[in-house]
Parts: structure tokens; C-alpha cells; sequence
């Protein structure tokens, strides 16, 4: 069945009696239309909803419209996960390594999928605390507290206390606020608040956290735009061949750091790269590209964003 959804129907079903409501939803929803609607209505009266899916138990934020909305409507929703770890099991980082290391943990869609699919522990990094408040949930709902080591940082180049801009509507669009903005409304689309939060440098946590670089079988990261303080702070794992998945977009990267920074960064740490189309398209064994042409690949995004897992040399070895 084709799957569409009208979104100009919500707030009108919510003004009309239920029989007539019931009525609708039969000769214009589909399943995926019912189920985003679904959403919608409960925000009128509830603040959380717990439900299941692929194998686990979710609690979100109904103001979600971004992570909920992809926990509660996608059936694929952690199909980049396991593009990661088949990679990482064919390339005998798993389970060789003991750790997975995720920077930007949010309510645990990525932790919870690598609980599920390996035997590792997780170092999920999480800086918002309505973010931690329901990854913890998440956690312990679904039995993995006692394999997560849980730590509300944000990773920056120095130790220090940040403004954060925090999205209300979208919890996985929370940025460090490198610049003043005083209508971040009219950037982000969506009422937001600023708060303060805790930074490291990834080297200084790994170092606390009595991590050993060679027992890390990735980086997952996924950070607004701080992925440069993530590359620089984090010699000491890539140095020691421990691959990094990041998120690029380059509008981002440029209001958090420099691109042109961010670019020597990538290229003095990481020898190549799979970007996340390759990764689907060609699986486990997709040719990585040279380092040499990661700026031409960059250049080529524009205002859109995309996925890549950086390899430095002897990740894949």
C-alpha cells in the first residue's frame, strides 16, 4: 500500500466528533496516516508515550516530531546502525572490540539498536538532560542499564560550560551556541531555549573512563556540527585506527566551527572514507574513497547533509 499522509487533516480531525473522525480515517488514511495521527491527537493530552518496536520498549517525548516520529512511524528506523555494524563485523572490529563510543546518545535510537545486534558495552555521551532523563528510561526499560556507561558531557576543544541551544520540537536538533543568536526561532523553525551544559575534550573522557583506544570498535557521532572538537579532542582513537561515523553537513559545521578547519582536521587524522550511499548500495565491502577527495565530496552537499564513516589508516586492516 502507498504510504502518504495529509498532514492539513490532524487539526482538522480534532475539531470534529468521533463518529465522523472514525468515519474519515477509513476513507482517507492509510496505516502510516492512522499512526501519525495517532501521535498527534495524544500530544493534546499526554507528555510521554511508551509503545514497542523492533524488538524494544520506547518512551518519547510527544513534542518530538523529529527522533519520536521516527521510533514511532519507521519500521527501518536503524538501517544506518546496522549498515555500521555489519561493516564493523566484516572488517573484524567486531567482536574483536569490546566498546562502542557514541557521542550525541540522544534518547538511545542508536544505543539501544547496538545493544541489541553485539555483545559490547556502550559509552553513550549525552550533554541535554530531558534527552538523558528518557535515554536512561530507555535503557533500564529494556534491561541494558548494567552494559551503558551514561555521561552528560558535550565535546568541545576545551573543558568548559556552554550555552546549548536546545530545540523544543525536535530533540535530536539541540547545538552548541558558538555565535549569539538572538532569534533562534527564525533559524531552527521552532520555539528553543538556551542552556547551560558541561564539556570535555573525547580524549580527556576516554582517558577518565580508563577506555583503551584499541578496544573501541567504532565512533558513532552525531553532535550538530561539533564534529571538528570531536575530530581534534580525539586523537588518541584514531591514531589507533578507530573508524568514526559522522554526520556532515556543512551549514552546521560552519556555524559550530570552520569548514575549511573541519576539512585539514578530516584529512590530517583519516586516510579515507565510505560515504553512507556507498555503505547501502555496496554493503560491507564498498571501496573506500581517498581522503584526497573528501573536500570535493563536501563541496558537492551544498545546504544538504549526509553520512560518512572516516577510516583512519589500518581501521579496516
Amino acid at each position: 500500500m502507498k504510504r502518504f499522509y495529509f498532514s492539513w487533516l490532524a487539526p482538522l480531525y480534532k475539531r470534529v466528533p468521533f463518529a465522523r473522525f472514525l468515519l474519515w480515517q477509513s476513507q482517507f488514511l492509510t496505516e502510516l496516516g492512522a499512526s501519525k495521527l495517532a501521535i498527534e491527537l495524544i500530544a493534546d493530552f499526554a507528555k510521554e508515550i511508551t509503545f514497542k518496536r523492533e524488538g524494544a520498549v520506547w518512551t518519547v517525548d510527544v513534542r518530538d516530531k523529529l527522533m519520536a516520529m521516527r521510533l514511532w512511524l519507521e519500521p527501518e528506523f536503524a538501517a544506518n546502525e546496522r549498515a555500521v555494524l555489519a561493516w564493523a563485523h566484516t572488517h573484524e572490529r567486531l567482536p574483536r572490540c569490546t566498546t562502542i563510543l557514541e557521542i550525541g546518545a540522544n534518547i538511545g535510537s542508536s544505543t539501544i539498536p547496538f545493544l541489541q545486534e553485539t555483545s559490547c558495552r556502550v559509552v553513550a555521551i549525552e550533554p541535554v538532560p530531558r534527552n538523558l532523563a528518557l535515554l536512561e528510561k530507555n535503557l533500564k526499560q529494556n534491561g541494558f542499564a548494567n552494559r551503558v556507561i551514561v555521561i552528560q558531557r558535550a565535546i568541545a576543544d576545551h573543558a568548559e560550560t556552554l550555552g546549548m541551544i536546545v530545540t523544543l520540537h525536535n530533540f535530536a536538533g539541540s547545538e552548541i551556541a558558538r555565535q549569539p543568536i538572538t532569534r533562534p526561532e527564525a533559524i531552527f523553525r521552532q520555539p528553543c531555549e538556551t542552556i547551560n551544559v558541561q564539556a570535555t575534550r573525547l580524549e580527556d573522557l576516554v582517558q577518565s573512563q580508563q577506555i583503551a583506544p584499541r578496544d573501541v570498535a567504532f565512533v558513532w557521532c552525531d553532535v550538530q556540527g561539533s564534529e571538528g572538537a570531536v575530530i581534534r579532542t580525539g586523537a588518541p582513537l584514531w591514531q589507533a585506527g578507530v573508524p568514526l561515523w559522522a554526520e556532515i553537513a556543512p551549514k552546521l559545521i560552519s556555524r559550530q566551527d570552520n569548514l575549511k578547519r573541519f576539512l585539514a582536521d578530516t584529512a590530517r587524522f583519516f586516510d579515507s572514507y565510505v560515504s553512507l550511499k556507498n555503505l547501502k548500495t555496496q554493503g560491507a565491502l564498498a571501496s573506500p574513497q581517498p581522503i584526497a577527495s573528501f573536500n570535493k565530496f563536501v563541496a558537492r552537499l551544498g545546504k544538504a547533509q549526509t553520512d560518512v564513516l572516516l577510516l583512519p589508516r589500518g581501521a579496516s586492516d
